[in-house]
Order: structure tokens, then sequence, then C-alpha cells
């Protein structure tokens, strides 16, 4: 059998890829499109890391800095070069000149940006203004929020300063004062900073400055990054989200599938911006010229719970006439309805059925254990063929998350309670249904 090696030709097409690290699902998102149009065109990827630091201490950058300034990257290793310059710019110290200087070095080799304009490289960038604005007008006009709070990416970054750029001009279109007590201090993407965030809210909650759910109803973020941490340390302070305080992300990182509530957000489409990087650059490297493109990829809007919208459509019922009653008769039938319209309305679309072992089917039969269990005090048979199914099948873990997911989102449907002094300990509530057992 011929050796797989012996395909690759000899003189291909070698492209340089320099990004700061690629621990965070951003970095690693980016490289998934970087590295499949790499193989695609078989083209050689060369990556340039500065490896793995702590964010926002001072020495991880000292060492980013003094890595990039050594003599391991020459020119000639290249044809090409994509720098993930929104990423860079944090090896030296968010000093753009000294980032020129860098690049500099492998003129004239054609380079492409991905993140922040440099000279007058081919520069992709995220669409933050659009993205921004109808993630505000969503909380301004859907839900009719006006008192919207903001957390301030970090220091020099530039889709962070577009979206909050976009922030302020938002709220004056639509006759907002701005109030500076709702804008926090610039804060780095880590939940570290994220913490920063919070004290600076909590400590005009303690003073009674803010109040949640009357002159703070929402917390725009530049980033999911922000929000996740943010939103269990709000309902860990007492405030509900987002009953209390609405909350939006930006960049759609898989964690903000399975927060709760999950979280409103931008999906940018990294993996389209790598791949379209790579196709730019080897245009440039083969007919030597820029070609025409757009510096945009087009973004969606992923509304989810944590704004205040409801994926699930069971309507509340007030008619006390409607209400079912649920018995350990008919509450098999009852709930496969809901499983049914979970299945064929929200899942589908996240398009969660496409593993090896994650089907309809499969689902469709641990939720009947499920079921069974609830109503059988002795009966086991979720837990077994849950656990089958995480021994035997070694498959990525986010995939596990998804069962996390919808099982969680399925107790918390069967466990929801209205308020209600009159009930008795033994009724639980959910939504119009009542269930007595």
């Amino acid at each position: 059998m011929q050796n797989q090696r012996s395909k690759v030709k000899k003189n291909t097409i070698k492209i340089g890829y320099f990004v700061r690290q690629f621990r965070k699902s951003v970095s690693i998102l980016y490289f998934k499109g970087v590295y499949q149009a790499c193989l695609d065109n078989n083209a050689t990827l060369i990556i340039g890391t500065a490896g793995e630091h702590f964010d926002e201490i001072k020495e991880s950058y000292d060492s980013d800095i003094e890595f990039f300034k050594l003599n391991l990257f020459n020119k000639n290793y290249f044809d090409g070069i994509i720098a993930r310059t929104s990423s860079l710019n944090y090896c030296f110290n968010n000093d753009i000149n000294e980032l020129k200087i860098f690049l500099e070095k492998f003129k004239p080799l054609p380079i492409v940006n991905i993140g922040l304009p440099v000279f007058d490289y081919p520069t992709l960038v995220t669409e933050n203004i659009i993205s921004t604005k109808k993630i505000m007008e969503h909380l301004i006009i859907d839900h009719g929020y006006r008192h919207i709070a903001f957390v301030k990416g970090g220091y020099n970054h530039f889709s962070g300063e577009e979206r909050f750029k976009t922030y302020l001009e938002t709220l004056s279109q639509y006759n907002i004062p701005i109030n500076y007590d709702l804008i926090s201090p610039q804060c780095y993407y880590s939940e570290y900073s994220a913490i920063k965030a919070f004290d600076f809210f909590n400590e005009k909650f303690k003073k009674n400055i803010l109040i949640p759910g009357k002159n703070i109803q929402a917390i725009v973020t530049t980033s999911d990054v922000h929000a996740i941490p943010l939103i269990k340390m709000l309902k860990n302070a007492g405030i509900k989200v987002p009953e209390e305080i609405a909350i939006t992300g930006f960049n759609n990182s898989n964690e903000s599938q399975f927060t709760d509530p999950d979280i409103t957000t931008v999906d940018q489409d990294f993996f389209q911006i790598g791949y379209r990087a790579v196709e730019i650059l080897l245009h440039m490297i083969k007919f030597k010229e820029v070609p025409k493109f757009n510096p945009y990829i087009p973004v969606k809007i992923i509304i989810r719970k944590s704004c205040g919208c409801k994926d699930l459509s069971i309507n509340n019922v007030t008619d006390k006439k409607n209400i079912i009653t649920i018995t350990k008769e008919n509450f098999k039938t009852v709930f496969y309805n809901i499983f049914s319209h979970s299945i064929n309305d929200k899942f589908n679309k996240l398009n969660y059925y496409n593993s090896k072992f994650l089907s309809k089917e499969i689902l469709s039969e641990l939720f009947n254990c499920f079921i069974n269990d609830i109503i059988n005090d002795n009966s086991e048979t979720f837990l077994l063929n849950f656990s089958n199914i995480v021994l035997f099948n070694n498959e990525d873990n986010y995939e596990y998350l998804i069962f996390q997911k919808f099982f969680t989102d399925l107790w918390n449907l069967l466990n929801y309670n209205y308020a209600d002094n009159n009930l008795k300990n033994k009724t639980k509530f959910c939504k119009n249904f009542i269930f007595k057992y």
C-alpha cells in the first residue's frame, strides 16, 4: 500500500499562521478553518504561537514578546502569512507599533490579517456594528428594556471598541440617556475580568445606586467569556437571570448553549473567517494581486433564554378550565408530546443529530426510560442506559453536554413551580400543567 505521506506534493505552498495561543475556543475555531482550507488546497501549514499563558499576568506578555522577537521565523520558510492580529496584539502589550515592526520582517511576503487592521494588508474583521445593533434593538424593541448596561472589552481591542461605540449610538438613536453607572471598566476577555465587571455592578447594588429589574434591566457583554461567569455570579448574589437582569453575549461559544439560562449571543462563524483568509492568501501568492473580497463574514443573532425569551413554545394558560391535571396514568402521554415538540423544534434547529450515536431514536429510548423511572420508584433503567452510552462510546465530551442540556431542561420543566402559598407540598406546577402523585 502506498504510504500516505508520499501523496503529499513536495513543492506545496507553505503558509505561516501566527497566533498568540490556542487555549480559548475562539482561537481553535479560527484555526479549524485555516487548517481545513490548507488541507483542501494541499498547502503546508506552519504554526507560530507563543504558547499558553495566564491572562493579565505581566510576565506572560513579556515572554510572548521575547518569543516573537527571537529569530525563529525566517521569512524564507513561508510563501505567505496569516496573522491573527487581534490575538498577536496582546503579545506586544497592545502596542500596534511593535506588532507592525514584527510583521514588517516578512515583507514582501503577502500577508492577510484576521481581526485587527494593520498596514494596508487585506483584513478579515468581525461584523461588530450590525450584530451589536441587532442585539440592542432586540432588548429595546422586543423586550422594552431601557436600562441596559454594558461590559466593555479589553484595552485597544478593535472589535470591543466597535461594539461599545455601537452600544452608545443605539442608545442615542432610541433617545435613551447614557448612564455611566451602567458601563463597566474595560475588561480583558477572561473569567477573572468578568469578576471585575461583576464587582463594579455589585458595588452599586449594595449602595442602591442600581436596583435589578428597575434601573438595570439587561447587561450587554462583548463576549460569552464575560456573560457566562456573570450569570453565575449574579445568581449567586440572589439576582434572577433573566427575570431581573437579562444577559447577552458575543461569539456563540459551545458553553453558551449549556448555561442556565442559555445565552442570547452572536455567531460569527469563525471557521469561515479562517477558511476565507487562506483562500485570499493563496490568490495573492498565485496571482500576485489582492482579490476583491468582503472583509465581513455574515453573522447570526442567536436568541436564547438569557435575554428573557423562551425557546420552548408552550404557552402559559391563565384560564383554570384549560389547566391539565397530570396523573400517573396520563403522565407519559402528555410528556411524550412535549418531548416530541422539543426534538422537532429546538434540537433539529441546533443540528444535534450528526454524531455516530446521538439520534432521535436513542433520545426517545432514553426519554421513555426517564419517564419510567419517575413513575416507578424502583426503576433505574435511565441511569443504566445512559451509563452504557457514556462508557462504550468514545466520543467528544461536547456530545455529553447535549445529553446534559436536554435532560436538565426536561427536569427543570417537570419541577417548574409557581409561587402559590396555598399549594400542597406534593403538588408540582409546570407552566399550565399540574402534577399530582
